[in-house]
Order: structure tokens, then C-alpha cells, then sequence
């Protein structure tokens, strides 16, 4: 939940709403649970186009490591990374292979070190912001990569977000799961 505050605070776009709930499972008190929406490309969610933006994770869990037959997914051409395209759905081969190609231009980008025309494909303020909630709730994740979203609406810039899983966040050591 403070993860999502901070978020808030920051004036991070599409960030969930969030509240604690009592749980009971057949009539047995089984805890206190964060509620919150779903990430998907809606109206009081992402709000980007429908037909024509894109909305995509770094995961290992539904990347094409974890989820090997799933057909939304690829691994980065070039720095490897685990995707996951979230929406649209249904995705034929020849779509996902155009979305893997396009994002390999920005991964071009990133290793030529061409600030310039990074500027011009990624909103850099999102970019910050990410990093920077990473770093006040240490969110390890990152580095796996699980969990951490990016968007593009129509033809526009890749923005990150919305914030989304900090279970693996406060100091967790994957060693210790």
C-alpha cells in the first residue's frame, strides 16, 4: 500500500486505487489483503487507446521463461528480457514479432547511448519516477525483471507504469523465500 501511496504522491499516472480488506474464507478470518484493480486499458485505468496502444511487462513469471506456451509473449532481441504483452489480446505471431521488433529499436537506442532519440521514444520523467520507487521501497523485482509495466498509446512514447507488485520490496532476499 505505501508503495501505491508513494506512487500517488508522486503523481504517477494510472495508479491503482488501493484499500485493506478482512478477508473470511467459508466463514474462517484468514487475514487483512490489499484490494486493488486490475491493470488493463481502460477508460479510468490506462487510459490510451484501445485499438492502437500497448501495454506491456518485464516479467519472468508471464515472459516466455515462466510461461513457455503462452502466445503473448518474447524475449527482447537485444538485451534479453523477459515480455509480456498484456493488451491487445489475441495477438497473431506476425503482431507480437512487429511489437518485439519496434522495441528492439528502443533497445538499439539505449545501447548506442543516443539520448537524443531516447527522449524522442521513452517518456523520461515515467522513467524516474519508476526507478525512484524502486529504490524507496528497495522493490528487488526489478532486477529479476517481474512485474514492472510499460505503455505505449498510438504512436507514442513508451511510459512506465503503472506501478504494480511490491511483495519483493522493504529488503527481500530471494534467498530467504
Amino acid at each position: 500500500v505505501f508503495a501505491f501511496e508513494t506512487a500517488h504522491w508522486m503523481g504517477m499516472p494510472h495508479t491503482n486505487h488501493t484499500r485493506f480488506v478482512e478477508v473470511f474464507l467459508n466463514g474462517e478470518y484468514i487475514g487483512v489483503y490489499q484490494l486493488t484493480e486490475k491493470i488493463e486499458i481502460q477508460k479510468n485505468r490506462v487510459d490510451i487507446d484501445k485499438e492502437r496502444g500497448l501495454l506491456m511487462v518485464f516479467d519472468q513469471d508471464d515472459g516466455p521463461n515462466l510461461s513457455p506456451d503462452a502466445h503473448d509473449n518474447f524475449w527482447s532481441e537485444v538485451y534479453n528480457l523477459p515480455m509480456c504483452v498484456k493488451e491487445p489480446e489475441d495477438l497473431t505471431p506476425e503482431q507480437i514479432d512487429s511489437i518485439k521488433s519496434e522495441f528492439a529499436i528502443l533497445e538499439n537506442v539505449i545501447k548506442r547511448r543516443d539520448y537524443e532519440q531516447l527522449n524522442q521514444l521513452v517518456d523520461i520523467p515515467s522513467f524516474i519516477s519508476i526507478l525512484q520507487l524502486h529504490e524507496f521501497v528497495y522493490n528487488v523485482e526489478i532486477d529479476a525483471p517481474r512485474s514492472l509495466y510499460v505503455y505505449r498509446d498510438k504512436d507514442g512514447k513508451y511510459t512506465f507504469g503503472p506501478v504494480w507488485d511490491y511483495d519483493a520490496a522493504y529488503d527481500f532476499d530471494w534467498n530467504n523465500w
